[in-house]
């Protein structure tokens, strides 16, 4: 299978809780290996996953909602 890795910015991370909550929602996910994330708490958080197939941004935002987390999603 072939890897890819999406760039996502994530907004309203704030802490290092919802850096934890984020990834294990994502890493969660069937196609998804591995999470990462650069918090940023004034802004949008950069989310590296790496995937066998391709996320789309309601796929991404819609699992985080689940979750319980209030994020603005966008393609980063």
């Amino acid at each position: 299978m072939n890897m890819s890795e999406q760039i996502f910015a994530v907004s309203g991370m704030h802490c290092n809780s919802c850096v934890m909550g984020v990834t294990e929602a994502l890493t969660a996910l069937a196609p998804v290996r591995e999470v990462s994330v650069d918090l940023d708490p004034k802004g949008a958080s950069t989310v590296r996953v790496l995937t066998d197939s391709v996320l789309s941004v309601e796929e991404v935002h819609d699992t985080l909602v689940r979750a319980g987390g209030d994020f603005a999603v966008a393609a980063g």
